[in-house]
């Protein structure tokens, strides 16, 4: 169980079925786990983030202090976005791992 990448890095194949999902998914803004068996993709889960209204008013605050506000998660590009949009937050940095996070900054 795991995401598209961590699948891959097993050798785990997808479908078309799952991959449209993924893709469809990914789109609307969510995020897609993926379960496999035989190193074939058999079922997918499917979350959204919910952004919290701490955050909404920690970001406004931080662009109202004239700071420079940057989303770094190690989410997909289209999850990120999402909630990079419902934050007012224009520029994203996606699929960055824990430790790059520091390096970025």
């Amino acid at each position: 169980m795991g995401n598209q990448a961590l699948l891959e890095a097993y050798g785990v194949t997808e479908s078309g079925r799952v991959q449209k999902l993924v893709y469809e998914e990914s789109r609307s803004g969510r995020s897609v786990v993926l379960l496999a068996h035989d190193k074939h993709a058999c079922g997918a889960l499917s979350v959204a983030d919910v952004v919290r209204e701490e955050a909404m008013q920690a970001v406004s605050q931080m662009m109202g202090m004239g700071l420079r506000v940057i989303m770094l998660t190690g989410d997909n590009e289209g999850p990120a976005r999402a909630v990079a949009g419902e934050l007012g937050i224009d520029e994203v940095q996606a699929h960055v791992l824990p430790e790059q996070k520091s390096e970025k900054i």
